[in-house]
């Protein structure tokens, strides 16, 4: 993605409140991000925004699906999206409004350099 794109979409963060002021916008990732309702799992495309602070997934109809900070993240596995796609990430990321953890299912290509990067940047 060009620098000025980068921009872009760091201004679209910052404007919608998802992106802090002090925070910097690194690299834009189309994605999947799974999440079970009821007895289906269900998919959704979108964009993986990773910054220098969190991980923002927002979906193609600009559903903000979750925002994950690094520092509370607790555990990252691997897992298979689709009951057999071996694509996915699932996160295990602290709530502090809730106060308990809670599990993200993503999916990305190249999902060893993703759950390395994302490692990297927790610590």
């Amino acid at each position: 993605m060009s620098e000025e794109k980068l921009k872009e979409c760091e201004q679209y963060l910052k404007e919608s409140n998802l992106l802090e002021n002090e925070d910097k916008l690194l690299i834009v990732e189309k994605g999947d991000y799974w999440e079970k309702i009821a007895f289906f799992n269900i998919q959704s495309r979108g964009y993986y925004y990773f910054t220098k602070k969190s991980i923002i997934f927002i979906g193609d109809l600009g559903a903000t699906k979750f925002k994950a900070p690094y520092k509370n993240i607790k555990d990252i596995k691997k897992c298979n999206v689709g009951l057999f796609i071996p694509t996915g990430i699932k996160l295990t990321v602290f709530d502090e409004k809730k106060n308990k953890n809670k599990t993200y299912k993503m999916s990305l290509l190249k999902r060893d350099k993703w759950i390395k990067y994302i490692w990297e940047q927790k610590n």
